[in-house]
């Protein structure tokens, strides 16, 4: 479960393709209240068909539900990932 607040959260993305050649592996999030944000996130160390991002200072700052979705680019193209959906909470419930 995720928090209001919440710092050093791992999110990992599963695109289902190997990320080692692609130059972006960003994630795409729309907040509660519709402002959008991009993640700055890396090809997982473990698993190089995933996107790793840890939570910084200001992303989980809206309760509700968020969007999210992968983008990544390749020399040859750029593509954006299935629509995630997930719910950042009050403190405490």
């Amino acid at each position: 479960k995720y928090y209001i607040g919440d710092i050093g959260t791992r999110i990992l993305v599963s695109t289902g393709n190997v990320l080692t050649t692609a130059t972006t592996t960003n994630l795409l999030v729309q907040k509660p209240s519709g402002a959008i944000d991009t993640w700055i996130g890396m090809v997982n160390p473990g698993d190089n068909t995933q996107i790793l991002y840890t939570i910084q200072t200001g992303d989980f700052d809206e309760i509700g539900r968020y969007k999210l979705q992968a983008y990544v680019v390749f020399v040859s193209g750029s593509w954006r990932g299935n629509t995630a959906y997930f719910t950042v909470s009050e403190a405490f419930k």
